[in-house]
């Protein structure tokens, strides 16, 4: 029997972000790519459908993307999850959380006892690292922690003591990320209609902008996804969603030359 995993990227009903969960599903798609045949990704953007879904069938592990507009949101359906199911792992990633302040870091999980881990910087390859531990043990969280694992990227309270690990370095090769649209995890959300896709073309920003996440010395270096696979990511998006609108994540898209040929595809 494969091991259920959902990815909850959930926002209050008003919110105004009506995207594609796409960060969380980067993270899902590169799980899916080393583990698909002991997996079953389930993605979700409405706290009602994720709700509805977690009422009849609790995952093994949930995923959560931490935002500074959901936190709340996503710690009490997290909580809701552990009351009815302890052993459920719980995980957490995202930008509202310290890069470098381990005394943040600390307050934050402190203050949020029922996150079992959480993914700081970029989460594909730490999820997957932490991911092969939740196998090798059994999904026992509390054999992990006694042993005081070091994963890249991962954070976690035991027994009072702090346990960090450097920051992942950042993926060089893009296309090693499979892209979800392509695997048809987001089928379900295209065709609603309610989202509209969103694509990264880039990671990462050469500039350092105090406002923005990406202006930290962590995101320095930009990577670009290869025109072929951006191509075939607008492609798809272009039969398969019912969306008129594309939404760009990029940083800086427009600044470089080969976005003119993005732009062609688009158009």
């Amino acid at each position: 029997m494969k091991t259920t995993i959902t990815f909850a990227d959930i926002a209050h009903r008003e919110h105004t972000a009506k995207v594609i969960p796409l960060g969380i599903s980067m993270v899902a798609a590169y799980a899916y790519k080393h583990f698909k045949d002991k997996i079953d990704i389930e993605i979700f953007k409405t706290v009602d459908t994720f709700t509805q879904f977690v009422d009849k069938k609790i995952p093994k592990v949930a995923c959560f993307a931490n935002y500074i507009w959901n936190t709340n949101l996503a710690y009490q359906t997290a909580s809701r999850i552990k009351k009815k199911e302890p052993g459920t792992v719980t995980i957490f990633g995202g930008p509202n959380y310290s890069l470098h302040d381990p005394e943040e870091q600390k307050d934050f999980l402190i203050s949020r006892p029922n996150i079992d881990f959480y993914i700081v910087g970029e989460g594909e390859e730490p999820f997957v690292a932490l991911l092969n531990e939740l196998f090798k043990y059994n999904f026992d969280v509390n054999k992990i922690k006694e042993q005081k694992l070091k994963i890249a990227g991962c954070h976690y309270m035991y027994n009072g003591e702090f346990i960090t690990s450097p920051l992942p370095q950042p993926i060089a090769i893009l296309d090693d990320i499979p892209s979800p649209y392509l695997l048809g995890l987001l089928d379900k959300h295209l065709a609603a209609g309610d989202l509209k896709p969103l694509m990264e073309t880039t990671r990462g920003c050469p500039f350092s902008c105090t406002f923005c996440q990406e202006g930290d010395s962590y995101y320095n270096k930009v990577r670009r996804f290869s025109y072929d696979r951006v191509k075939s990511e607008i492609l798809y998006l272009a039969k398969n969603s019912k969306s008129k609108v594309l939404s760009l994540a990029d940083s800086n898209f427009g600044m470089y030359k080969q976005d003119i040929e993005i732009c062609k595809v688009i158009e």
